[in-house]
């Protein structure tokens, strides 16, 4: 299952968004690119627990992603956004931080 999230903005800007992989099969996106990124690993929470977001850009758009546990079942959670700007990401991040089972 993927869910996504997005930012809404006016008509023609650039929107952040982030989706939400719930599976068996999760693969870095930065890995899966056609130009060689190198990511920087940005500290964080998913879930409650500490993770390292990998964040990179390519072609004027920022992507930060990471591949964790999720709270309950034995899927795997790959959170992925995308956003403009590396602040916009920081807002993305702070966003999934706040993902808890219902």
């Amino acid at each position: 299952a993927v869910y996504h999230f997005r930012k809404l903005v006016q008509l023609g800007a650039q929107m952040p968004s982030c989706g939400v992989y719930l599976g068996h099969h999760a693969s870095p996106q930065y890995a899966q690119q056609d130009a060689k990124v190198t990511p920087t690993k940005t500290p964080g929470t998913l879930f409650g627990a500490k993770v390292d977001w990998m964040t990179w850009s390519l072609g004027g758009r920022w992507t930060t992603e990471v591949i964790g546990k999720p709270p309950v079942g034995p899927d795997t959670a790959h959170v992925f956004c995308s956003a403009g700007s590396e602040a916009e990401l920081a807002d993305l991040r702070k966003l999934a931080a706040t993902l808890r089972k219902k």
